[in-house]
């Protein structure tokens, strides 16, 4: 509710636990702080990153909704291996999706929103998402970016010099190669540089969901609206 109100991104610390924390929680077992280190430790990430303007966090903002950054959900073995230049198989990609799909399905049983940002690159992947979310979902809507490769290849690059992010440049043109979608799978397919126009493209889409009648003004309906 408070962040319904500040019109921001709230995260729920218990999202952030690993397998390993819950199955020891789950047996009745206290968590030491070495379980409890790492936790916080992809928490504070995932918050850093949040505080950094991004298009799923200006949406998630004026939805006044939960935004998930899929890169917050991917497991150790998944960071450790594109940090090595090696590309994800099917099989490092699917526990990570049903991870992700997890967490959203949580809030969307609560009555929220969600927006989600991730590299779901295959339609085999994103039947996944809307299989694992069901009807909680509906409507389930989405939107491409599309800058072209030597804009992302200039973000990623500048990311990877900050040390913001793990994937290295290298991996770009892997990610390219395995996506592949039909137009008609897409809400909205925005092409051109988004960097220097994300609020304009927020409001967009913003403008897009008002018009087909899936929110009210703002975003903000009835339930949202009320004490």
């Amino acid at each position: 509710m408070l962040s319904e109100r500040l019109r921001c991104t709230f995260l729920e610390g218990d999202d952030f636990h690993p397998p390993a924390n819950i199955a020891t929680m789950s047996a009745g077992v206290p968590l030491t702080d070495e379980d409890r280190w790492p936790w916080l430790e992809s928490l504070a990430s995932c918050a850093r990153r949040h505080l950094s303007s991004t298009l799923g966090s200006m949406l998630s903002e004026r939805l006044r909704c939960t935004f998930l950054e899929g890169d917050d959900f991917h497991p150790p073995a998944n960071i450790a291996t594109m940090s090595a230049g090696v590309p994800l198989t099917d099989e490092d990609r699917w526990p990570w999706l049903e991870s992700l799909a997890s967490c959203a399905r949580r809030h969307l049983s609560s009555g929220e929103r969600v927006v989600v940002a991730c590299s779901a690159l295959t339609p085999e992947y994103r039947q996944y998402i809307a299989r694992a979310l069901g009807e909680a979902a509906a409507p389930l809507l989405f939107v491409l970016l599309d800058p072209g490769a030597a804009t992302l290849e200039a973000q990623v690059a500048r990311r990877a010099q900050q040390g913001s992010h793990f994937m290295p440049p290298s991996l770009l043109a892997t990610q390219l190669a395995t996506l592949q979608y039909a137009e008609s799978e897409w809400y909205l397919h925005i092409g051109g540089d988004p960097y220097p126009q994300l609020e304009a493209i927020a409001e967009a889409i913003v403008a897009r969901l008002e018009a087909d009648g899936l929110i009210l003004e703002s975003g903000i309906d009835e339930t949202l609206g009320s004490e």
